[in-house]
């Protein structure tokens, strides 16, 4: 069961009942902590966490934005949720800031939750992707996966 917005640890993350996600964005708005408020609901059975939120006829928008909106903070256009806490589930508004994806980008290179690839390592993620497998490449060179899969795939079309 979620305890305010954190998943008790064992426990399996699950479907929303009706009205629930809403009064959880609201209840979250609210509250006064500096924890993380992880999103604790599967968007349908079998998913993993998706922090998104029904927004009735208009389809549905990041529980993010719903925080922040039901906090008297709403975005512009061309404006997202960006964390200050490097939790992509995390809800909770004091961790919120509005800004761009450029932003987000640049705050994760600089957190270390995305590399900077060189074009050294590039070429050796090229040379390497011949023979040794995406998660190979990836410990070898202390890079991430993602980054080592985006650099295998764009040599093979290459080559």
């Amino acid at each position: 069961m979620p305890v305010m917005g954190r998943v008790k640890e064992g426990v399996m993350p699950r479907k929303a009942r009706h009205g629930e996600a809403k009064r959880w964005v609201e209840r979250v708005a609210r509250l006064q902590t500096d924890e993380c408020q992880m999103w604790p609901f599967l968007a349908a059975a079998g998913e993993t966490p998706r922090p998104v939120i029904g927004r009735g006829s208009h389809g549905i928008w990041p529980v993010t934005h719903a925080v922040l909106d039901q906090a008297g903070r709403t975005l512009a256009p061309g404006e997202q949720a960006n964390h200050t806490c490097d939790e992509a589930l995390c809800c909770n508004p004091r961790h919120l800031y509005a800004g761009t994806q450029q932003q987000n980008t640049r705050d994760a290179i600089l957190r270390g939750r995305r590399n900077v690839v060189s074009d050294e390592m590039i070429q050796e993620v090229v040379r390497l992707s011949a023979t040794r497998t995406v998660k190979e490449i990836s410990e070898a060179l202390g890079i991430t996966y993602w980054a080592a899969r985006y650099h295998s795939r764009l040599a093979r079309k290459v080559a």
